[in-house]
């Protein structure tokens, strides 16, 4: 196993994740909603199963063997391919999710041609759907309308006549606008796409190889496709429709899928039997997740190897020999990463010019800089995270005499456009941003300082959702920043004595206080800034500057314990450190 790897805390879904060992399983889909997970079986069930409570919930009794399965953006049907045919008869099913209704869609059988193979519901109101052949050979490519249920052929594909190789996979952008096919048992390998928006196919492309042992997937904005053909061929990325190429990744050798929320493409490597989350913005190694289990190089669809991302960005399931193995994403805790190569960095400001400034760190060397945004009089930078979900941070400001937030759009050092956040009341600042309720989404921490409570504001982006109270914090004790030190997947808080310079952290579930423990003691001259994962352990390190020299330095840290110290680098006069 990587030294890099993730490893979370015992019951967490990070690590060797949560194995559901159903061996009968052969497609997986994740609803829409983040609640579920469809599995469709060779026994002709397709069973549900809760992501909250890790139970099974209600199963689907299709009959004969199924196949691939594809569910509506409104949650309210599925799409199931089924293996089975009849004498001259083959068919999809379209399941209701409430009342369990089952309509059959049938199809009469071309020349050889077997059973359902896959599906894919398009944003345009079709599903494109691909069947198997008896033998080897070229099938139907059928559309259905699911409006009416109608199902007919289409003769526009790409290839000649407009059919399609036996088996043939379609992978689906989280927004249903692009579908990616890979063609199976032909040297040549052809792949090509279809837009939703024009209900027109792309151009194919031969990379060559047989597909039935490769992967694929398309990214959220439909723009991006991974593909990795069969053999000890590396994954790589393309543009769609055209596909140009664009960077190879030689340590995925199986599963590939993006990320629904966010530029991050997921893949297996079969090596260190591990996921590798990449920036597809920087091509960066991001994160990695050990999957528990040995798993084979190749990916064979509904089968070891398939790699399924969820639509809110929270899960990754993983078909292997033992089942599907279910992973929470871990956050990229680097919320100060402005360039997105997975490093933290620091923002800087200067009080006579209001200047900010970020700093490119790798780890707690200084590699480049850039002036960010000059902020307007009256008003101060918090904290930086990523309100409108684009994958990169943004400046959080408020001013104290009028108590108004406001968040500052970035693209990395660049402001791009602004939008205010809720006013406080009376007598509470902000003091800190984190996900307290685990949707995805940055809260604010606010702070009374006459009766020291603390409360946690839920919000949307920029809008007020709801709020709760948190922890109240002891005499002479200040919030300095949020974080999640324990790697349970949940911010805790950090905190400094300003008298003793003694700090602690205290553990929470969303806002309420679960337990306690110290710290190490800051030095003396020096002030806790914050806390990043700068050696990219996945573990909260301390950065502490000291402001008459100047001088930065980063504590390494294994929870809230002092493993090793380094000097940053030291800022010039008149700048000050304001985050890491």
């Amino acid at each position: 196993m990587a030294a890099a790897s993730l490893i979370m805390a015992t019951g967490e879904l990070y690590g060797q994740g949560f194995l559901i060992a159903d061996t009968t399983r052969r497609d997986i889909v994740f609803d829409f909603a983040g609640q579920n997970l469809y599995i469709s079986t060779t026994s002709g069930l397709v069973k549900t199963f809760h992501l909250s409570t890790r139970t099974f919930g209600m199963t689907y009794n299709l009959g004969g063997s199924l196949n691939g399965l594809d569910i509506a953006r409104d949650n309210s049907f599925l799409l199931v391919a089924q293996g089975t045919i009849g004498v001259s008869q083959g068919r999809f099913q379209r399941v209701n999710l409430a009342s369990g209704m089952i309509t059959n869609i049938n199809y009469t059988l071309a020349f050889g041609e077997g059973g359902a193979w896959d599906v894919a519901i398009a944003s345009n109101g079709l599903a494109l759907v691909t069947t198997q052949y008896d033998g080897s050979g070229f099938t139907p490519l059928r559309q259905i309308d699911l409006s009416t249920t109608t199902i007919t052929t289409r003769t526009d594909a790409p290839e000649p006549g407009g059919e399609v190789t036996q088996n043939t996979q379609i992978h689906r952008s989280t927004d249903g606008t692009r579908l990616f096919f890979m063609e199976s048992n032909i040297s040549s390998g052809p792949v090509f796409t279809y837009s939703a928006t024009s209900n027109t196919f792309g151009p194919n492309s031969e990379p060559g190889g047989y597909l039935d042992f490769a992967s694929g997937a398309v990214n959220r904005k439909g723009n991006l496709i991974a593909f990795r053909n069969s053999g000890p061929t590396p994954a790589s990325l393309n543009t769609a429709p055209n596909f140009g190429f664009i960077q190879t990744f030689n340590e995925l050798d199986s599963g590939v899928a993006f990320d629904a929320t966010r530029d991050v493409l997921y893949g297996v490597n079969s090596q260190t039997d591990e996921i590798i989350a990449y920036s597809t913005s920087t091509f960066a190694e991001l994160f990695r997740i050990p999957i528990g289990e040995d798993v084979a190089g190749n990916s064979k669809m509904f089968d070891s190897g398939t790699l399924v991302a969820s639509a809110d960005g929270r899960w990754l399931a993983l078909e292997t020999d033992s089942g599907i193995r279910l992973f929470e994403v871990p956050k990229i805790i680097h919320s100060t990463d402005f360039n997105l190569d997975g490093k933290a960095d620091y923002v800087l400001f200067n009080a006579s010019t209001r200047r900010t400034a970020i700093w490119y760190l790798n780890n707690n060397a200084f590699s480049s800089s850039a002036f960010g945004p000059t902020l307007p009089a009256g008003w101060s930078l918090v904290a930086v995270g990523d309100f409108n979900l684009d994958g990169k941070p943004d400046y959080v400001l408020f001013d104290a005499s009028t108590r108004q937030t406001a968040i500052w759009y970035l693209n990395n050092n660049a402001f791009i456009s602004s939008a205010f956040g809720p006013t406080l009341p009376a007598g509470w600042s902000l003091v800190a941003v984190g996900d307290f309720n685990l949707d995805g989404k940055p809260d604010y921490v606010l702070f009374d300082a006459s009766t020291r409570q603390t409360a946690v504001w839920y919000l949307n982006n920029n809008a007020f959702i709801s709020g709760a109270l948190g922890p109240t914090l002891p005499a002479g004790w200040n919030l300095v920043a949020v974080g999640d030190f324990n790697r349970d997947g949940k911010p805790d808080y950090l905190l400094v004595n300003s008298n003793t310079r003694q700090t602690s952290v205290w553990y929470l579930n969303n806002n309420a206080y679960l337990s306690g423990g110290g710290g190490p003691v800051v030095v003396a001259g020096y002030s806790l800034t914050g806390a990043a994962d700068f050696d990219r352990d996945y573990q909260r390190d301390y950065v502490l500057f000291d402001a008459t020299t100047g001088r930065t330095a980063i504590w390494y840290l294994n929870n809230r314990a002092l493993v090793a110290g380094a000097y940053g680098p030291t800022l010039p006069a008149g700048w000050s450190l304001l985050k890491p």
